[in-house]
């Protein structure tokens, strides 16, 4: 037994920091996975946002459609990747149902001009799904990291939610999940 404790005691520390590493990749699988996110079935938190364009977007007026909302920032460089795919996305199922809410987290002072350039740059087009998010709106949400895309049914319910850029395919597939193909 003194040699297996010997043992114990010459790798703790390399133990301890296994551990550890173990722990924090853990942690971030799961946060990849978006098990801190409002779960399916739940009703999705009421809104009622300025839209970037003018006017305002509520989730009781999208009741009968499904809704794809991206949590972005100009700043985020996966949300440029990612954003052009949305919008391809939003253009081919919205005859079928799908409403794009591109909710903006940027700070409010330069928030217009920094959609604007976003905008010219990396999305043409973007300008009528943005509506600016708020940090108590978001925190309803529970985001934590940009992108986080919420798909909600036709009967205002969350029915997925993702984190982190995603491919096309995996995009595609839960849409059409939600809209029932």
């Amino acid at each position: 037994m003194s040699a297996a404790w010997n043992w114990v005691k010459k790798h703790a520390l390399s133990l301890l920091a296994a551990a550890v590493v173990a722990a924090m990749i853990y942690s971030e699988f799961e946060r990849a996975r978006g098990v801190h996110l409002l779960p399916p079935g739940q009703p999705a938190p009421a809104f009622s946002l300025e839209r970037y364009q003018g006017g305002s977007v509520q989730l009781a007026s999208l009741r009968g459609k499904a809704v794809m909302m991206d949590f972005w920032a100009t700043w985020c460089e996966p949300c440029a990747a990612e954003m052009p795919t949305l919008q391809k996305l939003a253009r081919e199922y919205g005859p079928q149902g799908l409403e794009f809410v591109a909710a903006n987290e940027d700070d409010a002072p330069g928030a217009a001009a920094a959609i604007a350039a976003f905008e010219a740059k990396v999305a043409p087009g973007l300008g009528p799904s943005v509506a600016y998010a708020t940090g108590p709106f978001t925190a309803q949400y529970r985001v934590t990291l940009f992108p986080t895309l919420y798909l909600i049914d036709r009967q205002g319910r969350v029915a997925d939610a993702m984190e982190g850029e995603l491919p096309e395919f995996i995009l595609r597939r839960r849409i059409e999940s939600v809209l029932g193909r």
